[in-house]
Formats: structure tokens, C-alpha cells, sequence
């Protein structure tokens, strides 16, 4: 299985206490009118694999402890 993935943020301090990784998909429907990645928006062609985007998560996981 694939899916359109946008990017994958790691280290993501921003949205609150700890660090995280935020994984940016392709395809939003909701189209919120403040909306901070209209980018987003445009579905893509299906760039990664479920194992791709699970070792990317897993190179971070001595920061999620």
C-alpha cells in the first residue's frame, strides 16, 4: 500500500511540549479557511510505501523516550 505523502516533519516543536514527527499527506478535502498547508490540498501521485514512512518515524524514536 502506498499513500501521497506532502513531507515528513521531524523534530516538530512547534504544536506543543515534546518532540514529534508530523507527517503531511496529500489529498485535504476540508479546505479550512485558515488553513496552514493549502498546499496540501492537490492530491499527488502515491510516493511512499507504509514501511518507508514507518522507518523514517523509527530513525527519531531515541527522541520520543
Amino acid at each position: 500500500m502506498k499513500a501521497s505523502i506532502d513531507s515528513i516533519e521531524t523534530m516538530g516543536l512547534v504544536d506543543g511540549p515534546g518532540i514529534r514527527v508530523v507527517i503531511f499527506f496529500n489529498g485535504c478535502k476540508l479546505r479550512c479557511k485558515y488553513c496552514h498547508n493549502p498546499e496540501t490540498w492537490v492530491r499527488g501521485e502515491d510516493n511512499m510505501t507504509v514501511d518507508e514512512v514507518y522507518n523514517k518515524i523509527m530513525r527519531c524514536e531515541p527522541y520520543f523516550r
